[in-house]
């Protein structure tokens, strides 16, 4: 059971409002959707104001304050806006106008109010007020205004109840008056109301979007506050059952499947069931209740759960165990059963305190119990103490050295991507597979421990393996619908593969299997919708139907809510998302699970309205996270790629083992995978290049023609002069039409730089700092000189033709490329890096004014951007051996045969590293001077010699006839210094000197 999260989906698209807004005295149920009405709109619309600066300041203090002051008496044209006092209203139509009875009264008020004397002007105001409404006709916009100053008052006095009241009032007579909003929201925060106070909020902000009106970024600022202080209270209160006091068990599948993950012929329960559920119910109505009887009841009740449990109805089961334990003391024969069964469903509500008392009381009755002690490792596991979960399952086998039930959930744990015991990632899964293996060794017939290897091997990419275990728990349990999901899930990731010979009909057959064992099933109908999904647009409604009856089949999914959180979302029917999210909250298992849905209805909307239609461009890894964790938050996400074909619609992003473990797995759907520009650039707000250097100047080609005004542009990473290839391509008049962005970084023109910075930490949900300029990134190309350093190192012995063996490249610390990093690797990066400091220098000297100051050593930027990742910061050595960040990173190499490996020479390592990164350096010190630079010129002719282009001439110039190839300045038409740095530094400052050098 452990390691599982049920929130897979996060969901979302651009909100937008109606004209109509009609606000009464709502019931709980009306005010419960019009909160959550105002958690979508304050998301959406605050965040396209906080994070594109759509909103402007007001132009007076006055406009500025919170704080509102009376409204003088009701005249022509003389109701200013909280939101924008500029405004102009459309005339009314010409009406024959009362006598302002009471106005006297409320200018005297208005008076006391300036003057301080808040009490006084309450006593005015409520006889201007009682003037004004005893006359006939009414004037309601006089009354209006007069209701909203005393309520200005009364907010003076901090008597908040009678602002609501007066509010009210005012809001009864003009159900568009912005003021009476702002200040009964204000009072119902102060009461403690936030739902409410939001609520009146987002009227406010609804009112102001119709008119077109400006907001303050204080009132923002103040709803967004509040708006997380709800979110936050909603996760407590329902984390303590206070929303929903009953705990629900999960689906009856993932129950069923628990349960078979505990072989029989480990069974320790010292009662059996050997009757249905009835016969044991009619035994125990037939029982006396007397103090006699109160062992026989327990063992009764008992026995009668797990009739209930074989029956696979789990609530009554759950509910019957609990009374047990009611009547079971230490000592009776049903003690250790009960309670060990009940501590299950406590762990299965999620209930954890409760789960652990019953284990460790059925350890008390039996201190050698194995199922006891692989339960408390399962609990560990799902409260993500793995370290104690493995020490658990340990003891379970010191106990039974044989028990392939403990050998399976140890095998279970170590299958996940983090290595609970501090091994390394690779040799946790070999363990993995070896518990498993021993697991069926032991129990032949044990079918989950099939599935389970099947599975592990499907992640690992041995599809053929993954299908043969599979196949054989189905031989095993041929009734058991989960294995053919699993299979036609395992198929599903077949046909993906190039060249594969898996035909769709084949993955359609295995879920059409699963319903046909069992119609309630759910995950078989989701995976339909998904393939209906990725069929095109046009089936949209078809996945919707098998979503739908997902939920239908099975109430209790989390999986069916999600994926129709995410449909709906995609719909924009929101009240509808939200409340397939809500439905999945009362099935959370976890706090884990809590904080993810809680985030998704927190986050989903407001990213994809502020930012729009975002295209990534690429298709390798870096292009698949981005696309991924983009599209989990509802943001519209398409790809431009070479090989469409080879995208899903949807994709799962893995965090476990890095940084973003907290936002657990996470899956987003793309709007539109094309390999034509035309088709996906038009309608895009963002463009952002994922691809390596190499590829930016032919991208850029490929789109430039379609890009609207303001796009914004980037490239993530934002390196190998970036900035040249896209004024290249672009020309100048195109290039004034975008927003020119490097992602994480700067932006065009150098003055906007600001710019670049919002937009990224709304697509990424990161603190975000922009460098100074693009030289900085083209000057920090931190992997085009870390890796030729590090691959040379390995392989400098290399004659274009032996290959290596694993254990070979293991003895010279070469299987990965930072974890074996030796003082060899260290040594040839720290000379690199000394000439790159060399350039970095010789720039400031013709360049005062220019702001190089991101361009670090080496070691000195890896700790600055890796921070605590960074364990031992002693040497350069160990800050690369000991960085979180860059663990796990295999060094690429080809398998020429089997078992035998030379250098990936068609990697980014040679294409990307050396034409993109030290040809550019390189042609830079040419231009400053043409000073030495041994060690890149050495760097560059050992990897030429195996790439087949003479990059580097003998005579140590960089030849003209290739720069094509490469990103050097020359290649763009940049010969002068002062072109080199025309996208760096502000014309006006290119001249400047300061009267000592900066050397």
């Amino acid at each position: 059971m452990g390691g599982r999260s049920a929130i897979q989906q996060a969901c979302g698209c651009p909100f937008t409002i109606g004209h109509a807004l009609t606000i009464g005295n709502p019931t709980q149920m009306e005010q419960r959707a019009l909160l959550q009405l105002a958690v979508l709109a304050s998301l959406a619309t605050i965040t396209a104001f906080l994070a594109l600066g759509v909103y402007r300041k007001r132009n007076s203090e006055q406009q500025k304050r919170l704080i509102v002051d009376p409204e003088p008496p009701a005249q022509p044209e003389r109701n200013p806006s909280p939101v924008a006092a500029t405004a102009k209203k459309a005339p009314a139509a010409p009406t024959a106008s009362p006598v302002n009875v009471g106005e006297e009264e409320a200018t005297l008020a208005t008076k006391k109010y300036k003057a301080g004397d808040y009490d006084g002007a309450v006593d005015l105001y409520t006889a201007a007020i009682s003037k004004c409404a005893s006359q006939k006709p009414v004037d309601a916009r006089n009354l209006k205004v007069m209701y909203s100053n005393r309520a200005a008052a009364y907010e003076k006095l901090q008597d908040y109840e009678n602002v609501i009241v007066d509010c009210g009032e005012a809001l009864k007579l003009d159900k568009r008056h912005p003021k009476s909003y702002l200040r009964r929201a204000k009072a119902k925060a102060a009461m403690g109301d936030l739902g409410g106070s939001l609520v009146d909020y987002v009227c406010l902000l609804v009112i102001s979007e119709e008119t077109q009106e400006q907001v303050d970024d204080a009132l923002a600022q103040e709803i967004s506050r509040i708006h997380s202080s709800i979110t936050a209270k909603e996760i407590e209160d329902t984390q303590q059952n206070k929303q929903n006091p009953n705990r629900y068990l999960p689906d009856q599948f993932f129950v069923t499947s628990y349960y078979s993950s505990f072989h029989p012929s480990d069974d320790e329960n010292d009662v059996v069931a050997e009757k249905t559920s009835e016969e044991y119910a009619t035994e125990f109505e037939a029982l006396g209740h007397g103090e006699g009887s109160r062992e026989k009841c327990g063992e009764i009740l008992t026995k009668r759960s797990l009739a209930l449990k074989k029956e696979k109805d789990y609530d009554s089961a759950a509910r019957e165990m609990n009374a047990a334990c009611s009547f079971v003391q230490r000592g009776d024969v049903a003690y250790y059963t009960a309670q060990i069964e009940n501590g299950t469903y406590h762990h299965l509500r999620g209930e954890f305190e409760l789960a652990q008392q019953c284990f460790e009381e059925a350890l008390v009755a039996k201190p050698h119990s194995i199922f006891a002690k692989i339960r408390m490792g399962g609990l560990c596991f799902d409260q993500k103490d793995l370290k104690k979960a493995l020490e658990w399952f340990d003891q379970a086998l010191a106990e039974k050295t044989d028990c392939s039930t403990a050998y399976f959930h140890r095998g279970q744990l170590r299958s996940i991507d983090i290595s609970p015991d501090g091994s390394s990632n690779e040799s946790s899964m070999a363990a993995a597979l070896q518990d498993l293996e021993k697991c069926i060794s032991l129990s032949p017939d044990f079918s989950m421990a099939y599935i389970q290897l099947g599975v592990t091997h499907a992640r690992s990419g041995n599809f053929q393996g993954a299908v043969e275990y599979l196949t054989t728990a189905a031989r095993i349990t041929p009734d058991v619908p989960e294995i053919y999901n699993y299979l036609g899930e395992t198929y599903m990731q077949m046909l993906q593969a190039p060249g594969s010979a898996m035909d769709l009909k084949t993955v359609e057959e295995m879920f059409e299997k699963a319903i046909e064992l069992d119609p309630s099933y759910p995950m078989a109908y989701i995976n339909q919708g998904n393939l209906l999904v990725q069929k095109g647009a046009e089936y949209g409604h078809q996945a919707l139907a098998l979503f739908e009856k997902a939920v239908e089949m099975c109430p209790r999914s989390k999986f069916a809510y999600c994926h129709l959180a995410q449909v709906y979302m995609a719909m924009q029917e929101y009240s509808r998302a939200i409340e397939q999210i809500d439905k999945a909250v009362a099935f959370a298992f976890s706090k884990d699970e809590l904080n993810e849905l809680f985030a998704i209805r927190k986050r989903v909307p407001s990213a994809a309205a502020s930012v729009g239609i975002v295209t990534i461009c690429g298709g390798g890894n870096g292009a698949h996270v981005a696309a991924a964790y983009l599209a989990s938050n509802g943001i519209r996400v398409q790809v431009l790629t070479r090989q469409p074909e080879r995208w899903g619609a949807q994709l799962e992003l893995t965090t476990a083992g890095s940084s973003w473990e907290a936002k657990g797995t996470l899956v987003g759907r793309l709007s539109l995978v094309s390999k034509h520009a035309k088709n996906v650039i038009p309608q895009s707000d963002v463009v952002i290049v994922a691809a390596p250097a190499n590829a930016h100047p032919a991208i850029l080609e490929a789109v430039a023609p379609y890009l609207k005004k303001g796009v914004a542009l980037g490239a993530l990473f934002a390196q190998g002069g970036f900035d040249w290839a896209a004024k290249k391509a672009l020309g100048e008049q195109k290039l004034a039409d975008v927003d020119l962005k490097c992602l994480y970084v700067a932006c065009y023109p150098v003055e906007r730089k600001s710019d670049a910075a919002t937009l990224m930490q709304t697509l990424f949900d990161i603190p975000c700092k922009t460098v100074a300029n693009f030289l900085n990134l083209t000057l920090t190309p931190s992997n085009q000189i870390i890796h030729p350093a590090r691959y040379y190192a390995i392989f400098r012995d290399w004659d274009g033709k032996r290959t290596y063996t694993r254990e070979e490249l293991k003895k010279r610390e070469g299987l990965t490329l930072y974890a074996d990093f030796d003082e060899f690797s260290a040594e040839q990066l720290t000379m690199l890096d000394n000439e790159l400091q060399q350039v970095k220098y010789a720039l400031l000297q013709r360049f005062p004014a220019l702001d190089l100051s991101d361009v670090l050593p080496m070691g000195d930027r890896v700790v600055k951007h890796y921070g605590e990742d960074v364990a031992d910061r002693s040497s350069l050595l160990q800050i690369f051996r000991t960085n979180l960040g860059y663990a796990g990173c295999a060094t690429p190499l080809d398998e020429v045969s089997k078992g035998q490996f030379q250098p990936a020479l068609n990697s980014r390592l040679f294409w990307e590293d050396i034409p993109y990164g030290l040809c550019i350096l390189k042609n830079m010190a040419e231009m400053l001077g043409n000073f030495p630079t041994p060690r890149i010129d050495f760097m560059i002719r050992w990897h030429q010699q195996h790439m087949g282009v003479t990059f580097l001439n003998p005579d140590g110039q960089l030849n003209a006839s290739e720069l094509w190839r490469t990103g050097a300045p020359n290649k763009y038409g940049i010969h002068s210094l002062e072109d080199l740095v025309s996208t760096s530094l502000p014309k006006e400052m290119r001249n400047y000197r300061h009267p000592r050098s900066r050397i």
